[in-house]
C-alpha cells in the first residue's frame, strides 16, 4: 500500500515537472539585432519588433535558445548631404527621409557549450518614412515563411 502511494507521488511529480505545451512554446523564437542610428531605420526596427510580437507563430527572444536571428542594418541615404538645397528638393520629392536597409535571416542552433548558425536569406531595399509599416510587415512575412520551412524540415 505504501509502495503504491510512493509510486503515485513520483508519477505526479514527474508530470508536474514536465514542460507544458503552451502557445508561447509553439511559437518560433526570433531575435532582432539592430544597431544603426538613422531615424527611419530606428522606426523600421521598432515596427519589425512590434509586428513579431503580434504575429501568431512568432515570439521575440534574446536568450540562448534555438531561434531565427534577424540582423537589420540601415543607413540614411543622404546623411549629412541633406543640408544641401538640391538634396532637400530630392527628399521632398520622394516623400521625406529615406533609408537603405539590409536584413539577414539565420537559424541559430544553441548546443551545449556553443552553437552555430545556418544562413537562410538576405534582402536589400529602400524604405521611406511613409512606408516603414509596410516594409516591416513584408519582412515579418518572410520571417514567418522561413519559420514554416524550418518547422517542416525539422518535423520530417
Amino acid at each position: 500500500m505504501i509502495g503504491r502511494k510512493i509510486l503515485f507521488v513520483i508519477v505526479a511529480a514527474c508530470f508536474a515537472l514536465m514542460p507544458q505545451s503552451s502557445s508561447a512554446q509553439r511559437k518560433v523564437a526570433v531575435e532582432v539585432k539592430y544597431g544603426s542610428r538613422d531615424s527611419v531605420g530606428s522606426r523600421l526596427a521598432y515596427q519589425l519588433k512590434e509586428r513579431i510580437r503580434r504575429a501568431a507563430g512568432l515570439r521575440l527572444t534574446n536568450i540562448g535558445e534555438d531561434k531565427l536571428v534577424i540582423r537589420l542594418i540601415t543607413e540614411d541615404i543622404f546623411g549629412k548631404l541633406e543640408r544641401l538645397p538640391e538634396v532637400r528638393d530630392i527628399i521632398s520629392k520622394i516623400g521625406g527621409k529615406t533609408t537603405i536597409y539590409s536584413y539577414t535571416i539565420t537559424y541559430c542552433v544553441e548546443l551545449l557549450g556553443g552553437g552555430g548558425e545556418l544562413f537562410l536569406e538576405t534582402n536589400l531595399g529602400v524604405c521611406g518614412a511613409d512606408s516603414v509599416t509596410n516594409v516591416a510587415e513584408a519582412i515579418v512575412t518572410r520571417i514567418d515563411e522561413q519559420a514554416d520551412i524550418k518547422h517542416k524540415a525539422l518535423s520530417k
